[in-house]
């Protein structure tokens, strides 16, 4: 934390081992900090200000990288397993874990957002070298939005749900002849 006047810089927050955080765009003052803690992925409150406060909830931790990100009113984290078939919903006050599957099915699913509105989520997945971004209501309707071939990840709709922002990756390849060696 630095004072807006000038002056020092003031740690708020040291983590040991992999973590991440995320404040819900409400404009709530309480973020989400995550951090493994032995075989488990800890979610704890993380006000900026005052660092990091008591624990929401905790789920099994994941073999690959968690992806998750904070509903707008921060009652909820969407999280997938990278490669999954389905999207868990972490509901915080209750600390209850759902599945919602896409219909129709998808698989290698790997990233996912929350429209402004917190009534749809955007999901990004990778497979048979096709990349796809999705809108999926929260009863697991899907409707395809992209297909490209490369990947597609992190998507990032704007507050009006009229632009969405993602990465793309494709890659290029040239093959060479090599003679007389």
């Amino acid at each position: 934390r630095i004072p807006l006047a000038g002056g020092s810089p003031e740690n708020v927050l040291t983590t040991a081992g992999k973590s991440g955080m995320m404040c819900p765009p409400s404009g709530s003052r309480t973020c989400v900090l995550s951090e493994h803690v032995g075989d488990e992925l800890v979610f704890f409150a993380l006000e900026p200000v005052k660092g990091k406060m008591g624990e929401l909830a905790r789920i099994a931790d994941p073999k690959n990288d968690l992806f998750w990100t904070i509903s707008p009113d921060g009652s909820e984290i969407v999280f997938l397993d990278n490669g999954s078939d389905g999207v868990q919903i972490l509901e915080l006050k209750s600390k209850q874990v759902r599945t919602i599957h896409p219909n129709p099915g998808q698989s290698g699913l790997q990233c996912a957002s929350w429209s402004s509105d917190g009534k749809r989520l955007y999901v990004s997945g990778f497979a048979n070298s096709k990349g796809r971004l999705l809108e999926m209501d929260l009863d697991g309707y899907t409707r395809l939005l992209l297909e490209k071939h490369g990947w597609l990840g992190i998507p990032v709709p704007s507050p009006d749900g009229k632009r969405m922002a993602y990465v793309f990756d494709a890659q290029e390849a040239n093959v060479t002849l090599l003679e007389h060696f």
